[in-house]
């Protein structure tokens, strides 16, 4: 065992008393179904009747619910840090498109939970121009603690290959906050099918919505050089593992997203 691993271990162990005082704090979530919501080109909210399940939105997709005239309020908004630090969330595109059009202004995000992922260490929710009710921040070290301890594992987010999607680790923190279901809508494990489905005038991050991405083989035929990690997301790797081990501890998390239909079936059978 690395003294990487070791340290991490040594950390799981200092975070591990606060896990109960978090889960206390957000205990609404006991034995209810969850929706988490992200804003991808398959977050499809017509396929679901939101009174029936608290809404959970990640990072931007609380415009989603406006844009769809739901007039919902997420229990919880769960952001990457990256989000609400000025020294990354007005210069990095992802987060830029989120920050410069304005898309959470004066909307209720409910309770708000900060994530860090990297070494994002500045926070103002307040640049997200958003109502909430209550902040919390997450460090990197209590994120990792919080996944392991429910996962029952000791190599998640040891390192950028194993570094969940703050989508993902929303539907994590559902199950280790007392959800008894969990659906999922609107992600994605494909970067040019990835693109925010906000109702605004800035260019989608899109090639064509419709067409499947191309596969490797394909691209090479064509002496097209298109690189693997061109093609797919950031996180896709982790993502994927992360619900695959949701699936074989059944967990019941559900989705309608095809990208990750083959992780919710096993000998042919999709719950």
């Amino acid at each position: 065992m690395g003294s990487y691993n070791i340290k991490n271990i040594l950390k799981d162990f200092y975070y591990k008393p606060q896990i109960p005082l978090i889960k206390m704090k957000f205990k609404l979530l006991k034995k209810k179904k969850v929706l988490v919501i992200g804003s991808g080109p398959s977050c499809e909210l017509k396929n679901y009747i939101l009174k029936d399940y608290v809404v959970i939105c990640c990072n931007g997709s609380a415009s989603v619910l406006k844009e769809n005239n739901q007039n919902i309020t997420p229990y919880l908004t769960i952001i990457d840090n990256e989000l609400i630090d000025h020294t990354i969330a007005y210069e990095k595109d992802v987060r830029n498109v989120i920050i410069k059009n304005k898309l959470l202004k004066n909307l209720n995000l409910g309770n708000l939970i900060s994530v860090q992922s990297n070494h994002s260490k500045n926070r103002n929710p307040n640049i997200l121009e958003a109502n909430f009710k209550s902040f919390t921040y997450i460090n990197k070290n209590f994120r990792r603690a919080l996944l392991n301890n429910l996962l029952n594992t000791n190599f998640i987010e040891n390192d950028n290959d194993s570094l969940v999607s703050t989508g993902i680790f929303s539907i994590c923190l559902s199950f280790l906050f007392g959800a008894s279901e969990v659906e999922f809508t609107g992600f994605s494990l494909w970067n040019n099918e990835q693109y925010y489905s906000f109702n605004t005038n800035f260019v989608r991050k899109i090639t064509s919505s419709a067409a499947p991405p191309p596969s490797p083989t394909t691209a090479t035929s064509k002496n097209e050089s298109i690189s693997l990690k061109e093609l797919t997301r950031n996180h896709s790797l982790a993502d994927s593992l992360c619900i695959a081990l949701l699936k074989v501890k059944k967990f019941k998390v559900h989705t309608k997203d095809k990208d990750f239909l083959p992780l919710m079936t096993n000998w042919g059978t999709i719950e």
